[in-house]
């Protein structure tokens, strides 16, 4: 799923003095900051009438997952391991591999209409 090369090229980026605590917060920091970044540009496209800004969007898209994958390594944990996991838990959650209000309702105790 992320490339084994994408991780060594995070891994060798994030070497750092900070502390071990620094960099997690750090990664996670600049992890929700790239956020806001893309959030911003779909912003931009769906509420402003901009042309969506494709080039930037890869580029903040990158960005987010360069600092995801240092986040996971910071953790000890692999970007597999917490993809394998996600796909587990949407399956168990709505029963199949697509999304299904219904199911998505239901397994927080919920209705559709609390949906609503």
């Amino acid at each position: 799923m992320i490339t084994k090369e994408f991780e060594l090229h995070v891994e060798g980026f994030a070497k750092s003095p900070l502390s071990s605590n620094d960099l997690k917060a750090n990664f996670a920091l600049g992890l929700a900051g790239e956020s806001g970044e893309v959030a911003d540009l779909i912003k931009k496209h769906l509420y402003h009438g901009l042309a969506l800004d494709r080039a930037g969007l890869v580029l903040e898209l990158g960005d987010l997952l360069w600092y995801w994958v240092a986040l996971t390594q910071a953790f000890d944990l692999s970007p597999s391991e917490i993809m394998a996991a996600n796909i587990a838990k949407l399956q168990s959650r709505h029963g199949g591999t697509s999304f299904d209000r219904a199911k998505a309702a239901a397994a927080k105790g919920e209705t559709l209409a609390d949906l609503d």
